[in-house]
């Protein structure tokens, strides 16, 4: 799972730069054996534009409640909002985490 923070100074400009992310990589790595989930701050009003080659295993569900529920479906968790760290910890799953 992807959950980074929003840039941006207050909520009405949040913004992630989506221009950063390489679709073509990530897909590389999941299509045989991993789904990549975006879980995008709740600031956060743009959409991740996903191709449609790359739907079955990369998937946007920010728009998906709490992101608490959606840790016990996440082997590897990749952010820069550290109390997701924490709460992803007690999972036991501390050595799966990168925070950036």
């Amino acid at each position: 799972m992807f959950a980074p923070t929003y840039r941006g100074n207050t909520q009405s400009d949040a913004y992630y730069p989506y221009d950063k992310i390489d679709m073509d990589g990530i897909a590389k790595l999941c299509e045989q054996d991993y789904a990549f989930i975006f879980k995008m701050h709740p600031f956060i009003q743009e959409k991740v534009d996903i191709p449609v080659a790359y739907a079955t295993y990369v998937k946007d569900l920010s728009q998906y409640g709490d992101i608490n529920d959606m840790f016990y479906i996440t082997d590897i968790l990749i952010t820069d909002f550290s109390s997701n760290i924490y709460e992803f910890a007690l999972h036991k799953k501390a050595n799966h985490f990168l925070c950036v």
